[in-house]
């Protein structure tokens, strides 16, 4: 998101909730908002490969998709007002030692859920302590590091920020609830070496509503 000690521009998502712009865009958007009521372009980085249209009115605070007419409020905000509405970048991390045959559940696009609450954090060393400090010397369980990519226009409704409710902070622990739903994205390379230091890494989708999945996907034990 845009640097806490200036204005951060963000978007409503279909879940309404506050999306931050990436620094680049928000810092394009307060660039023109300073010289202009309206500011059309198809250059910013969350359209990038895409070439849509875009207009920003800073009048009326509205994002419109020129060629759909899709439109999506406009927030200009002080960073702590939107904390906690998505993830910076929209991902979110976990660090866990897994037996090795349910590292290799992850395939490439299975859809699954999990039992139980899944906590994770935006802070990549606060995941990697939690891996390390759960280091085992177990040769079949393997250190992994799992990348959480939320959809930036759909949001998530079954996940939350807990930093201004738990008594650890720092954490900065998103927590998801029972049943969360996700797909693989990438998974795991075992062909190469990996430590503590040096997860293996599995990226993943997060459904932004776990109503859209069934409830025969398989359930993971282990995460």
């Amino acid at each position: 998101i845009a640097s806490a000690s200036g204005p951060v521009w963000a978007f409503e998502n279909d879940a309404g909730l506050k999306v931050p712009f990436l620094v680049a865009d928000g810092a394009i958007l307060e660039e023109e908002h300073e010289r202009a009521d309206y500011f059309e372009t198809s250059d910013l980085c969350f359209n990038e490969g895409h070439g849509t249209p875009y207009k920003f009115d800073f009048i009326t605070m509205i994002q419109t998709n020129q060629h759909t007419g899709k439109t999506r409020r406009l927030y200009r905000l002080e960073a702590a007002e939107i904390d906690g509405a998505m993830p910076p970048n929209n991902v979110t991390l976990r660090g866990a030692w897994l037996p090795r045959r349910y590292v290799e559940f992850f395939m490439k696009g299975r859809v699954y859920r999990y039992a139980g609450y899944l906590a994770s954090t935006d802070s990549h060393a606060v995941a990697m302590t939690f891996l390390q400090a759960a280091a085992r010397p177990d040769p079949e369980l393997v250190p992994v590091m799992f990348f959480f990519h939320f959809d930036p226009l759909r949001g998530c409704m079954h996940v939350n920020l807990l930093e201004n409710l738990t008594e650890c902070r720092g954490e900065r622990e998103w927590l998801f609830q029972h049943y969360s739903a996700f797909s693989v994205r990438r998974p795991a390379d075992l062909s190469k070496p990996f430590c503590a230091a040096m997860p293996v890494v599995i990226e993943l989708d997060v459904f932004p509503d776990s109503k859209e999945v069934g409830a025969d996907v398989p359930l993971v034990p282990w995460h």
